[in-house]
């Protein structure tokens, strides 16, 4: 595929990405640019607004195409009650301790027995990732970014961290 590529009017060259996003990673400008044809297929490149809705909505959801894989790394018990009130409101801080700074207990902790996550460690591996930063393991498969095709058993290898979840 060349840096430009015009489908249905639409041009999306690497550099338009990188002016949208400055501090994109390669894969997910690679990505974008060579996957421009499912983008058409999927109805995304109809128009002008279509796109950028989608654009946007991945921007924000790995952070200026930053963010490769949800972190579970956190720290403070408050944070943790913060983003998951219904799981852990009543919570005592020395009940909430074990799952600080340990991101494969918080994944299972959060996300096992839910979302398709029916095995031992599911809860960590399947946590959000990719360009809408999906949760769980049937929809895990779907979401490389870099590499298209759906990963071998679902399960893939962390590449980056979600940076804001974590920190307060």
């Amino acid at each position: 595929m060349t840096a430009a590529t015009i489908i249905n009017f639409i041009s999306v060259t690497e550099a338009d990405i990188k002016r949208f996003a400055p501090n994109a990673r390669r894969e997910y400008v690679t990505t974008l640019v060579g996957g421009l044809p499912h983008l058409r297929h999927a109805g995304i490149l109809d128009n002008s607004y279509r796109l950028c809705h989608f654009l946007a909505q991945c921007a924000h959801e790995t952070g200026g195409f930053t963010i490769l894989r949800e972190s579970l790394r956190y720290t403070k018990a408050d944070r943790l009650r913060t983003v998951w009130p219904a799981r852990f409101r009543d919570k005592s801080n020395a009940e909430l301790a074990p799952l600080l700074k340990d991101e494969k207990k918080l994944g299972e902790a959060v996300y096992f027995g839910r979302m398709g996550n029916t095995q031992a460690g599911d809860g960590y591996d399947f946590r959000g990732g990719g360009f809408l930063q999906t949760t769980g393991r049937p929809k895990a498969p779907k979401r490389s970014v870099s590499d298209p095709q759906p990963a071998k058993g679902g399960r893939q290898k962390q590449r980056g961290r979600k940076r804001a979840a974590g920190k307060s």
